[in-house]
C-alpha cells in the first residue's frame, strides 16, 4: 500500500528572507506568480495524500511577511534558530504530529511532485528511516530538484542525541554513521545530472528561471521531473544562463574535514 494512503506526511518547506546574494528572494515574483513560495507551492500541492504543509523558517523578526504569506496559502508556521535544522525539522514533525516529514528547500522551485512521490513510495517499501535524491558526494539530480525524507522516529533521535553544533546544523553525517546501512537510501537517476543547476541563488538565476518556468508551463499548470529532463536536453541554452556557481560551501567544508 502506498505511503500516502496510510502515513500522515508534512511537507516542511525551509525558506527565509535572510539571503546575503539576493534578500528577501522567496518574496520576489517570478513568471507568473507572485513570489517564488508561490511557484513552489503549485508544485508543492500537488503531491497526493495526507499532506500538510509547514513553512519551517528562522526565529528572525524579520520573517513577518514570510510568515504572514504562508499563512495565506494555508501553511502553518514553524520556527527555530536558523542554523539548528535539527530543532527546526523537530518542531515542524510535532506541530502537526506527522509520521513523515518531506524537506524541501526555498531556492529550489523545480523540485517536482512526482519525484517527492516516487520517493516516498521507495521510502515506505524499504522501511527506511532516512532517505535523499542530494547526497553531497554521489548526486545525479541537478541542484535544484533536492528532496529529503525523515521518519519521525529519526527526526526525535536525532533532537535527543546530537549535541555537535555543526551536526546540528548539518545532520547527514549523525545519519551515515548512526543508521544501519539499510534503514537510509539514497535516490539517483540513471544519468549524471549533477552538472545541472536549477537552484535560484543569484540575480542571474531569476532571468534563467523565470524562462525555465515559462517552457515548463507553457500548457501545464505544473511540471514533473521528465518535463525537467526534457527542459535540459532540449534548451541548453537557458539552462547555460543559471549562475551554476558553488552551493552549501559550509556543508562542503563539514563534510571534508569529516573524511
Amino acid at each position: 500500500m502506498c505511503i500516502r494512503c496510510k502515513l500522515k506526511i508534512v511537507i516542511a518547506l525551509q525558506a527565509r528572507t535572510g539571503s546575503s546574494r539576493v534578500p528577501a528572494k522567496i518574496l520576489k515574483p517570478i513568471h507568473k506568480f507572485n513570489s517564488m513560495f508561490e511557484a513552489l507551492f503549485n508544485q508543492l500541492k500537488q503531491v497526493k495524500g495526507q499532506v500538510e504543509y509547514v513553512l519551517t523558517t528562522s526565529d528572525s523578526p524579520d520573517e513577518e511577511r514570510l510568515i504572514t504569506l504562508a499563512k495565506s496559502q494555508g501553511f502553518k508556521v514553524s520556527t527555530a534558530p536558523v542554523d539548528d535544522i535539527v530543532t527546526r525539522l523537530y518542531k515542524t514533525a510535532e506541530l502537526v504530529d506527522a509520521d513523515v516529514l518531506v524537506r524541501i528547500w526555498g531556492d529550489c522551485p523545480f523540485v517536482c511532485p512526482d519525484l517527492i512521490e516516487e520517493m516516498l513510495s521507495i521510502f515506505e517499501e524499504k522501511k527506511y528511516q532516512f532517505m535523499s535524491n542530494s547526497e553531497f558526494y554521489t548526486r545525479t539530480i541537478p541542484a535544484g530538484m533536492d528532496v529529503e525524507i525523515y521518519s519521525r522516529k529519526l527526526i526525535q533521535n536525532m533532537s535527543n542525541d546530537v549535541v555537535d553544533v555543526k551536526q546540528r546544523e548539518f545532520p547527514i553525517e549523525y545519519i551515515k554513521k548512526n543508521l544501519a546501512a539499510d534503514e537510509f537510501g539514497f535516490w539517483n537517476m540513471k544519468e549524471d545530472y549533477s552538472r545541472v543547476h536549477l537552484t535560484i541563488d543569484y540575480p542571474e538565476d531569476f532571468i534563467a528561471g523565470e524562462k525555465a518556468l515559462e517552457v515548463l508551463l507553457k500548457d501545464k499548470s505544473y511540471f514533473k521531473k521528465d518535463d525537467v529532463i526534457h527542459l535540459i536536453n532540449e534548451f541548453p541554452g537557458i539552462i547555460g544562463e543559471f549562475s551554476g556557481k558553488a552551493r552549501n560551501k559550509e556543508l562542503k567544508e563539514f563534510l571534508d574535514k569529516g573524511k
